[in-house]
């Protein structure tokens, strides 16, 4: 059985470009994850909007925005994955990057996390610079509150 993974994506407004994270993660091929959004207090509708276009997301709304470590600190708390994946709102992903992460790390398990850094040409929305990305997974070995204070 696949572990399950975690994608925990921090967000404050800008409903457009985690339109199109959200998007490009319906189309991963991997197929055990669940997907966690981290409200920081958005001002644009974002949390009512996820709910009516993504009823099966996680959605945790924060009182304030505490920035992007404390979206990813306080989604951790709400993760039931195996593996831990942080990632930007403003992403795209390729449809295999979560299933060549995952084999990384099962076939290096002494390996505490796993960078994983892509380039997918800019849109529209976002400047080729944010699409730029970083992913960390935690290895099974390690727990989220090994690394993290909340």
């Amino acid at each position: 059985m696949d572990s399950l993974v975690s994608i925990i994506i921090p967000h404050w407004n800008g409903i457009d470009v985690l339109s199109e994270c959200l998007d490009s993660l319906k189309k991963t091929v991997y197929p055990n994850f669940e997907i966690i959004v981290v409200d920081n207090a958005s001002t644009d509708g974002s949390g009512d909007w996820i709910k009516n276009h993504h009823p099966k997301i996680k959605l945790i709304k924060n009182d304030k925005n505490y920035g992007y470590a404390g979206g990813c600190n306080r989604g951790v708390l709400h993760a039931d994955g195996k593996l831990i994946v942080f990632l930007n709102n403003d992403t795209v992903q390729d449809k295999y990057w979560l299933q060549n992460l995952v084999s990384f790390i099962n076939s290096h398990p002494d390996c505490a996390g796993n960078l994983y850094i892509s380039f997918f040409g800019s849109t529209p929305n976002a400047s080729a610079a944010s699409r730029n990305f970083v992913s960390f997974f935690l290895s099974p070995r390690y727990s989220p509150e090994m690394l993290f204070r909340v």
